[in-house]
Protein backbone atom coordinates (compact mmCIF):
# COMPACT_ATOMS: atom_id res chain seq x y z
CA UNK A 1 0.00 0.00 0.00
CA UNK A 2 1.80 3.73 -0.55
CA UNK A 3 0.11 6.44 1.41
CA UNK A 4 1.13 9.33 -0.27
CA UNK A 5 2.06 13.09 1.13
CA UNK A 6 -0.87 14.01 2.33
CA UNK A 7 -2.09 10.66 3.35
CA UNK A 8 -5.44 10.29 1.06
CA UNK A 9 -4.41 7.82 -2.10
CA UNK A 10 -3.97 3.99 -1.41
CA UNK A 11 -1.57 1.66 -3.39
CA UNK A 12 -0.36 -1.68 -3.03
CA UNK A 13 3.44 -2.04 -2.32
CA UNK A 14 4.51 0.73 0.29
CA UNK A 15 2.93 2.94 3.02
CA UNK A 16 4.70 6.61 2.70
CA UNK A 17 3.99 8.19 6.63
CA UNK A 18 4.19 12.30 6.99
CA UNK A 19 5.70 12.60 10.20
CA UNK A 20 5.07 16.23 10.69
CA UNK A 21 1.24 15.47 9.49
CA UNK A 22 0.57 12.79 12.28
CA UNK A 23 2.30 14.90 14.94
CA UNK A 24 -0.83 17.45 14.06
CA UNK A 25 -3.29 14.67 13.89
CA UNK A 26 -1.86 12.89 17.64
CA UNK A 27 -1.12 9.95 16.05
CA UNK A 28 2.02 7.43 16.17
CA UNK A 29 3.35 5.59 13.13
CA UNK A 30 1.94 2.07 14.03
CA UNK A 31 -1.55 4.10 14.84
CA UNK A 32 -1.73 5.23 11.27
CA UNK A 33 -0.25 2.16 9.77
CA UNK A 34 -2.75 0.49 11.85
CA UNK A 35 -5.44 2.37 10.55
CA UNK A 36 -4.47 2.21 7.06
CA UNK A 37 -4.81 -1.30 6.93
CA UNK A 38 -8.20 -1.69 8.17
CA UNK A 39 -9.27 0.97 5.60
CA UNK A 40 -8.17 -0.84 2.97
CA UNK A 41 -8.20 -4.83 4.10
CA UNK A 42 -10.05 -4.91 7.20
CA UNK A 43 -10.16 -5.81 10.79
CA UNK A 44 -8.86 -9.63 10.56
CA UNK A 45 -5.90 -8.70 8.29
CA UNK A 46 -5.18 -5.30 10.55
CA UNK A 47 -5.02 -7.47 13.53
CA UNK A 48 -2.77 -10.12 11.81
CA UNK A 49 -0.41 -7.32 10.78
CA UNK A 50 -0.08 -4.90 13.50
CA UNK A 51 0.30 -5.46 16.91
CA UNK A 52 -0.96 -2.00 18.95
CA UNK A 53 -0.96 -2.15 22.51
CA UNK A 54 -3.85 -1.71 24.63
CA UNK A 55 -3.30 1.83 25.29
CA UNK A 56 -3.03 2.71 21.84
CA UNK A 57 -6.67 0.88 20.51
CA UNK A 58 -8.34 2.77 23.28
CA UNK A 59 -7.24 5.92 22.26
CA UNK A 60 -8.12 4.97 19.03
CA UNK A 61 -11.58 4.60 20.39
CA UNK A 62 -11.45 7.41 22.27
CA UNK A 63 -10.67 9.85 18.89
CA UNK A 64 -13.27 8.60 16.96
CA UNK A 65 -11.12 6.77 14.43
CA UNK A 66 -12.84 3.08 15.17
CA UNK A 67 -15.18 1.19 17.03
CA UNK A 68 -16.62 -2.30 17.65
CA UNK A 69 -19.49 -3.58 15.69
CA UNK A 70 -22.13 -5.88 17.95
CA UNK A 71 -19.31 -8.87 17.24
CA UNK A 72 -16.47 -7.57 18.50
CA UNK A 73 -14.94 -6.88 15.03
CA UNK A 74 -13.04 -3.16 14.56
CA UNK A 75 -14.62 -0.88 12.44
CA UNK A 76 -13.31 2.51 11.19
CA UNK A 77 -15.51 5.33 11.72
CA UNK A 78 -15.46 8.75 9.43
CA UNK A 79 -12.62 10.52 11.24
CA UNK A 80 -10.88 7.33 10.34
CA UNK A 81 -11.79 7.16 7.37
CA UNK A 82 -11.58 10.76 6.24
CA UNK A 83 -7.93 9.82 6.14
CA UNK A 84 -7.73 8.17 2.98
CA UNK A 85 -11.00 9.06 1.55
CA UNK A 86 -11.99 12.70 1.92
CA UNK A 87 -16.02 12.86 1.55
CA UNK A 88 -18.74 15.37 1.62
CA UNK A 89 -19.02 15.13 5.27
CA UNK A 90 -23.17 14.67 5.39
CA UNK A 91 -21.97 11.79 3.66
CA UNK A 92 -19.28 10.65 6.48
CA UNK A 93 -21.68 11.36 8.85
CA UNK A 94 -24.47 8.80 7.49
CA UNK A 95 -21.72 6.38 6.87
CA UNK A 96 -20.58 6.29 10.36
CA UNK A 97 -24.19 5.77 11.66
CA UNK A 98 -24.52 3.24 9.23
CA UNK A 99 -21.28 1.21 9.66
CA UNK A 100 -22.61 1.72 13.84
CA UNK A 101 -25.96 0.47 13.54
CA UNK A 102 -26.59 -3.24 13.73
CA UNK A 103 -27.05 -5.13 10.32
CA UNK A 104 -28.90 -7.93 12.04
CA UNK A 105 -30.18 -9.18 15.44
CA UNK A 106 -31.20 -11.87 17.25
CA UNK A 107 -34.94 -12.78 16.68
CA UNK A 108 -35.66 -14.72 19.89
CA UNK A 109 -36.21 -18.04 18.11
CA UNK A 110 -33.06 -18.47 17.24
CA UNK A 111 -33.22 -17.13 13.80
CA UNK A 112 -32.13 -13.40 12.58
CA UNK A 113 -33.83 -10.21 11.75
CA UNK A 114 -31.94 -8.11 9.52
CA UNK A 115 -32.22 -4.24 10.35
CA UNK A 116 -30.37 -2.66 7.57
CA UNK A 117 -28.63 -3.51 4.40
CA UNK A 118 -24.89 -4.38 4.10
CA UNK A 119 -23.59 -2.12 1.28
CA UNK A 120 -23.92 1.94 1.50
CA UNK A 121 -24.77 1.94 -2.05
CA UNK A 122 -28.01 0.38 -1.69
CA UNK A 123 -31.11 1.63 -2.18
CA UNK A 124 -31.73 0.99 1.59
CA UNK A 125 -28.65 2.88 2.43
CA UNK A 126 -29.33 5.66 0.03
CA UNK A 127 -33.53 6.00 1.29
CA UNK A 128 -31.75 6.29 4.99
CA UNK A 129 -29.00 8.32 4.07
CA UNK A 130 -31.84 10.93 2.74
CA UNK A 131 -34.17 10.45 5.67
CA UNK A 132 -30.68 11.17 7.78
CA UNK A 133 -29.43 13.99 5.93
CA UNK A 134 -33.12 15.62 6.02
CA UNK A 135 -32.66 14.93 10.10
CA UNK A 136 -29.08 16.85 11.03
CA UNK A 137 -29.32 19.30 8.40
CA UNK A 138 -25.49 19.26 8.17
CA UNK A 139 -24.99 19.78 11.96
CA UNK A 140 -22.34 17.72 13.55
CA UNK A 141 -23.45 18.07 16.64
CA UNK A 142 -27.24 17.02 15.94
CA UNK A 143 -25.20 14.03 14.37
CA UNK A 144 -22.95 13.42 17.46
CA UNK A 145 -25.96 13.09 19.65
CA UNK A 146 -28.19 10.79 17.50
CA UNK A 147 -24.74 8.44 17.13
CA UNK A 148 -24.66 8.79 21.18
CA UNK A 149 -28.49 7.93 21.25
CA UNK A 150 -27.51 4.83 19.23
CA UNK A 151 -25.06 3.36 21.50
CA UNK A 152 -26.90 4.17 24.59
CA UNK A 153 -29.92 2.59 23.17
CA UNK A 154 -27.74 -0.54 21.62
CA UNK A 155 -26.17 -0.98 25.26
CA UNK A 156 -29.54 -0.97 27.32
CA UNK A 157 -31.21 -3.53 25.01
CA UNK A 158 -28.21 -5.92 24.68
CA UNK A 159 -30.32 -8.87 26.00
CA UNK A 160 -33.12 -7.61 24.21
CA UNK A 161 -32.03 -6.36 20.59
CA UNK A 162 -34.59 -8.60 18.40
CA UNK A 163 -37.05 -5.61 19.39
CA UNK A 164 -34.88 -2.83 17.78
CA UNK A 165 -36.56 -1.66 15.03
CA UNK A 166 -34.53 -1.04 11.66
CA UNK A 167 -32.89 1.58 10.72
CA UNK A 168 -35.19 3.76 8.30
CA UNK A 169 -38.05 2.62 10.96
CA UNK A 170 -35.77 4.22 13.50
CA UNK A 171 -35.51 7.17 11.86
CA UNK A 172 -39.01 7.68 10.48
CA UNK A 173 -40.35 7.54 14.58
CA UNK A 174 -37.23 9.12 15.63
CA UNK A 175 -36.22 6.42 18.36
CA UNK A 176 -33.20 8.12 19.00
CA UNK A 177 -34.99 10.69 20.91
CA UNK A 178 -35.85 8.65 23.20
CA UNK A 179 -32.04 7.63 24.21
CA UNK A 180 -30.54 10.77 24.46
CA UNK A 181 -29.37 12.69 27.52
CA UNK A 182 -28.42 9.59 29.31
CA UNK A 183 -25.44 9.22 31.66
CA UNK A 184 -22.99 6.33 32.45
CA UNK A 185 -25.10 5.66 35.83
CA UNK A 186 -28.58 5.80 34.21
CA UNK A 187 -27.33 3.33 31.96
CA UNK A 188 -25.91 1.03 34.33
CA UNK A 189 -28.91 0.80 35.99
CA UNK A 190 -31.26 0.74 33.37
CA UNK A 191 -28.88 -2.04 32.25
CA UNK A 192 -29.93 -3.99 35.67
CA UNK A 193 -33.07 -3.17 35.04
CA UNK A 194 -33.31 -5.06 32.04
CA UNK A 195 -31.39 -7.83 33.42
CA UNK A 196 -34.38 -8.32 36.31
Amino acid sequence: MIFSQNMKKIDENNIVLNLPQLVGLGLTPNQYVYLAILYSQGDMVAKMLINLADEEYKYLLDQDYITYDNKKRVQILVKGDRLFNPKDEEDDMFSELYKAFPRKVPDGKGGIRVLRAEALDSKDAETCRRKYNNIIKGDSKTHKKILGALKTELRIKKNSLQFMNNLETWLNQRVYEKYTGFDEDEIEDQEKTTLL
